[in-house]
């Protein structure tokens, strides 16, 4: 059967949309202006005082012709196949008639109207063959005229003699007069009507039978003429107040009707408006009927009927096409293409800038609006047709559509198709097309019927929202993706059957519950290298095993998993003898997931050393996005690696990504009797060796007893290879809020990573306490951060907020507890740090080295025991950068049972590097001892341009800017008050091992006042 049209992909337009040979051009948003109306005051008026008379002064200039009147008779004799009149006036009145004899029906008549008046036709035209009238003064088939041709052209616009006799039937001018027709104008089978000009209108009847109906308004118009029969037609120019307007009935049974306007007004709101009837009725023998109304960039309104059924002849529907920058379609408006008994229904096409398909009017920006159907209008249209929605710039779905009928819905747009009201086709052989450069899918699909089919074509792909799902429940329903067919898995015995066809392709219809033991899919060396996408459905209950390495529903993924939920699902690796790699979805992933989360879930590991994650056990290449995992994940003393979403991350040459993705986990595992060496453990990841992370969090709880252990709320250990080509070990805006707890002793804990070496972070953030037990480095984000190279291991714009407890760790810090040759800035701390006897303990870190510190503000709460290194930014600084530094807070240490201990406002050791730029609000609470000061405790490096205040109560050597003091200090003040000192102590410097920087000072200022110093001990 020869349709009209097909659905296929635009490349240029970059969307998916119904094709046909009259789909040129397509129009932009804009404003307009109100519809002029029927009748008198779109054609009458111009002609008001136009007297009743024939044509006069004609004379041909080309072809060979006669001219014979007659009372009220003209007689135009064409001998040639072509002939060109010049008429001074070309009127018919109301009882006259003009009769054109021609040498068959494809001869042309050109008449041309030199003249000053517009045509006025009340009267009869006949003729045989083709009629072109052109007077740029204007032309009216007022009511009562009768004209019957076989092909009639009424134009405002001119056409050049040479044009004409080659063929070329171009018109164009600038006349603003208007073409009109109030009365009868009938063509003969496969002729043409054509109203051409800047204003068109018919309030009368135009019929044209298996042939071309046509009103165009603009400036420079194109007709494709074959034998009388208009086979295209374009404007190529818009004319200033374009409109084409149908008031009447226009009726082209088995042909087409086109009403067309391109107006170069900005300000225009309308430019095509049909209040009438239009009628192309299909008429048997592949005779389909269709219906053109296009106003490019402007607007285009439907409040009449638009008729192309096939009901009427036992035919096929028609094709109905409504094109413009926004379409008003009234709830009047009424259109068909409803086919015949045992044929196929026609295509409605809608097409604007921004369709809605809502019951709420949203102006946008630039004042305009946007197509607004309802659902209860577009629900009536589909019962008649199958419809298109197409929004150039964007398409969206507001309110929630239902229809029972057999009829397709294709929603398409080059921009975003969106979905956020529920959809639901009840009927047998129903289709629903999305297709646009995203598909996003935010409310339910439902397609019920027999047969029903769903077609997801994106340029980007298709996103179904949490709480979203797309059900294919009626018997054969059929799916298909960007062309590709997908089989509809509907049943536990049908999703069993995938392991006979890992390389398919595979959608749920519906949720499926489990029952009993499931045995992995792609377990052994097998992978699952199709696409399973679960459409938004729900697999409950699943306990899964296998003999296989990796454990999970699938076993290995080389391929593509999206869009589904696991709920209760778990997965014993001490069920599964062999397995050494386990996660609910994959043990083992190469290939891309997508949209993929489990809920209630556990996941526990095998006997032998193994690595487990919450989704994914093992991940060595391919893309993890907008996924998660809620539930329990359980290691022992064989785990390597313990992740809540993912147990390790492989090293290797391919760039990897986890994005928009987290964790809700309980991670517990470890042995006290056989601690394992080197366990990495994350809320998210376990072990991250070469993943980019992006937009990630993580939550619930971490308690774990692996020695020697990395231990992060997000991350367990982090590596960038700084050779490597990719952004592995890059990770951004993520967030932890888990609550760490790590009873391994040497291990490295942080709230964000346990151990970062070489990895960049940026915006990232730990909420929540952070516990340890004779850790090596505990830290509020993290327990280590390493750089070996340019930008290794920086940090930028990172916040805790929480408590780090350790009271036998060696370093502690609020926000790093050992940072070595790695740069961090605009880091923000709010913490409590609790350590025990000589740690080292720093509200942003207990130990830096060797590395650059700037833009920092700290509120804390430090505590230690005795002899500690405490500072309210850094405990011990060796050759350390440190500026932009401000903080508040309280410094506490226990009595000294042993070792001096140190206490500073900034740091409590500088044994080398400087700290300039900085304030230090403290109260430091130092034992006996212990050297205390307002910015430093044990100065050997640098201070300049600092400021302290606040208050040291105790120490042994007390200063308000520094306690015990070897290096130099200059531009500095404190306003430090010092209580109960118990050794040297003074306003500045409790004891002083290089007075020098003082007389380097003094010379300098040219200044003798003494500083107040406890005790000066060398003096150069």
């Amino acid at each position: 059967m020869n349709k009209s049209y097909a659905l296929v992909w635009n490349a240029t337009q970059g969307c998916w949309q119904v094709a046909s040979e009259l789909t040129r051009r397509r129009g932009k948003a804009g404003r307009g202006r109100v519809l002029m109306t029927a009748g008198a005051s779109l054609i009458g008026l111009a002609f008001a005082g136009l007297a009743h008379a024939l044509p006069t002064g004609g004379a041909v200039v080309d072809g060979k012709g006669t001219i014979q009147a007659e009372g009220h008779q003209m007689i135009v004799d064409q001998q040639s196949h072509k002939l060109i009149t010049n008429w001074e006036s070309f009127n018919v009145g109301a009882q006259e008639g003009v009769t054109f004899r021609q040498p068959d029906q494809n001869a042309i008549a050109l008449n041309r109207v030199i003249g000053n008046e517009g045509s006025s036709i009340l009267g009869r035209i006949d003729a045989n063959g083709q009629v072109f009238l052109v007077n740029p003064n204007g032309v009216l088939f007022g009511q009562g005229a009768q004209v019957n041709v076989g092909s009639l052209v009424a134009s405002t616009l001119n056409i050049s003699n040479e044009d004409f006799k080659a063929g070329r039937y171009v018109f164009a001018g600038d006349s603003a007069a208007q073409v009109g027709n109030a009365g009868s104008i009938q063509a003969a089978a496969g002729g043409t009507v054509a109203l051409l000009g800047a204003q068109v209108g018919n309030t009368g009847t135009i019929q044209a039978t298996e042939g071309s109906a046509a009103l165009a308004a603009g400036g420079n118009i194109r007709l494709h003429l074959d034998k009388g029969s208009l086979m295209y037609l374009q404007i190529d120019k818009g004319a200033v107040d374009a409109l084409a307007h149908n008031g009447g009935l226009i009726q082209a049974a088995g042909g087409d009707v086109w009403l067309q306007a391109n107006a170069t007004n900005a300000l225009l709101r309308t430019v095509v408006n049909n209040e009438g009837t239009i009628e192309a009725v299909s008429l048997q023998g592949d005779r389909s009927g269709r219906i053109m109304l296009q106003g490019f960039n402007h607007a285009v309104s439907v409040s009449g009927k638009l008729d192309a059924s096939g009901v009427k002849n036992a035919a096929d529907g028609g094709m109905i096409m409504v094109h413009g920058s926004k379409l008003e379609l009234a709830q009047s408006m009424k259109a068909s293409t409803q086919a015949g008994a045992g044929k196929e229904t026609g295509m409605l096409e809608l097409r604007g800038s921004r369709v809605r398909v809502s019951d709420t009017l949203r102006m946008t920006p630039d004042g305009s609006s946007d197509t607004l159907l309802s659902a209860a209008q577009l629900t009536n249209l589909l019962a008649q047709n199958q419809v298109s929605l197409i929004g150039d710039n964007s398409l969206a779905v507001e309110n929630t559509l239902a229809w029972q009928h057999d009829n397709a819905l294709n929603l398409l747009s080059s921009g975003d198709v969106k979905i956020g009201g529920a959809i639901t086709a009840q009927g047998n052989n129903a289709r629903l097309t999305l297709g646009g450069s995203n598909v996003l899918i935010d409310k339910n699909i439902t397609l019920t019927g027999r047969n029903a089919a769903l077609a997801l074509n994106s340029g980007n792909g298709h996103r179904i929202g949490r709480g979203a799902a797309v059900t294919l429940s009626g018997a054969n329903a059929a799916f298909s993706a960007n062309d590709q067919d997908y089989k509809v898995v509907h049943t536990l015995a049908q999703l069993k059957a995938i392991d006979a066809n890992l390389s398919g392709h595979y959608v749920l219809g519906s949720d499926i519950a489990g029952q009993g033991y499931f045995t992995a899919l792609a377990s052994g060396q097998r992978e699952f290298s199709g696409v399973f996408d679960g459409l938004g459905h729900t697999i409950t209950d699943l306990s899964i095993y296998g003999n296989g390495q990796a454990l999970g529903m699938f076993g290995r993924v080389s391929g593509t998993v999206r869009n589904m939920t696991l709920d209760r699902a778990t997965v014993n690796g001490m069920q599964s003898p062999w397995a050494t790699q386990l996660g609910v979805l994959a043990g083992f992933n190469s290939g891309n997931i997508d949209n993929v989360h489990a809920t209630n879930s556990s996941v526990m590991g095998s006997r032998n050393p193994h690595v487990v994650g919450g989704l994914v056990g093992n991940y060595f290449w391919g893309d993890i996005s907008n996924s998660s995992f809620s539930g329990n994940v359980l290691g022992n003393a064989g785990s390597t690696a313990i992740g809540g979403l993912v147990g390790q991350v492989q090293d290797t040459p391919r760039a990897k990504q986890i994005s928009n993705s987290a964790a809700h986990a309980y991670i517990a595992g470890g042995s006290y009797d056989n601690p394992a060496n080197g366990t990495a453990v994350g809320g998210l990841v376990g072990r991250n060796l070469g993943a980019e992370l992006r937009d990630v969090r993580s939550s619930g709880t971490i308690s774990v007893q692996y020695a020697n252990a990395s231990v992060g709320g997000l991350v367990g250990l982090n590596t960038l290879d700084r050779t490597g080509a990719y952004r592995s070990g890059y990770i951004s805006n993520a967030t932890s809020t888990v609550s760490v707890s790590s009873a391994g002793i040497k291990s490295k804990v942080g709230g964000l990573i346990g151990v970062n070496i070489n990895g960049m972070l940026s915006n990232v953030e730990a909420r929540g306490a952070v516990n340890g037990y004779r850790s090596a480095a505990i830290g509020g984000l993290i327990g280590e951060n390493q750089g070996t190279g340019y930008l290794g291991g920086t940090i930028e714009d990172a916040r805790y907020e929480g408590q780090v407890r350790d009271l036998t760790a060696a370093t502690l810090g609020g926000l790093i507890g050992s940072n070595v040759s790695a740069n961090v800035q605009r880091v923000q701390v709010n913490a409590t740090v609790q350590g025990g006897v000589n740690a080292k303990i720093g509200g942003i870190a207990g130990q830096i080295v060797d590395s650059n510190l700037s833009d920092v503000n700290a509120t804390v709460d430090l505590r230690g025991g005795s002899g500690a290194q405490i500072g309210g930014i850094v405990g011990n600084a060796e050759d350390a950068r440190l500026q932009n530094l401000n903080v508040k807070g309280v410094l506490s240490s226990s009595p000294a049972y042993s070792g001096a201990g140190a206490l500073g406002g900034i740091a409590g050791v500088l044994t080398s590097g400087y700290i300039a730029y900085s304030v230090a609000k403290v109260d430091i609470q130092a034992p006996p001892g212990a050297s205390a000061g307002g910015i430093v405790g044990v100065n050997v490096g640098n201070v300049y341009n600092t400021q302290a205040s606040g208050s040291i109560t105790g120490g042994s050597a007390t200063g308000g800017l520094i306690g015990t003091n070897f290096g130099w200090i200059a531009d500095s003040t404190t306003s430090v008050q010092i209580n109960r000192p118990n050794g040297w102590h003074g306003s500045l410097i409790g004891d002083d091992h290089n007075y020098s920087w003082w007389t380097q000072q003094q010379n300098s200022a040219q200044d003798s006042a003494r500083p107040s110093i406890g005790r000066i001990v060398a003096a150069y």
